[in-house]
């Protein structure tokens, strides 16, 4: 699934998620591949990217790819990225020059996403679930993370378990990682 599911899980599950990094990922496949798309957007839909953006409601997200993609071409982080900010959304973009589809390992090692992610919280809400209801291969109890250590080595270790996520995108909350912020 990747980026691409990465995309329909936070289309899927507005206000799950305090932020969301997309690595590789688009809306819909130039070669109308029926596997890449996100699917649910309505047809007749003028602008697919949009929709997206407005469905995703106020999810800081962080996209990333490669500049020479040739199975997620770069155009469509592009028109995501465009989308979101024309939508007013808080949103980044990183491109990594010479890189093709292989490059979580370059996003992963961006400097300042750990702490960008962290950065941001859900607001309380009673429907969600209680902290550590994530399963431990995805991601360290937040009895890893003690408070007596600074939020950036918490980043750093939290690094390590992140990357076992696929779809790179993080819940805080259910984490127990609120006290980030």
């Amino acid at each position: 699934m990747g980026g691409y599911g990465a995309w329909q899980i936070a289309v899927d599950h507005p206000g799950m998620f305090a932020a969301a990094a997309i690595i590789c990922g688009g809306i819909r496949h130039p070669n109308d591949n029926d596997r890449l798309r996100v699917r649910g957007i309505p047809d007749g839909v003028a602008d697919p990217y949009a929709w997206v953006a407005e469905h995703l409601r106020a999810l800081p997200v962080w996209i990333f790819n490669g500049a020479i993609d040739d199975v997620v071409p770069p155009e469509e982080s592009h028109r995501m990225h465009a989308a979101l900010e024309a939508r007013g959304s808080e949103v980044r973009y990183t491109e990594f020059p010479g890189v093709g589809h292989g490059s979580w390992d370059a996003a992963y090692a961006t400097q300042g996403l750990w702490p960008w992610v962290f950065a941001h919280r859900l607001a309380p809400s009673p429907s969600r679930r209680k902290a550590g209801s994530i399963p431990s291969a995805i991601a360290a109890p937040a009895a890893h993370y003690p408070a007596d250590i600074d939020a950036q080595r918490r980043a750093e270790q939290f690094a390590q378990h992140a990357r076992a996520d696929a779809v790179g995108i993080m819940h805080l909350r259910e984490l127990g990682l609120e006290q980030l912020q």
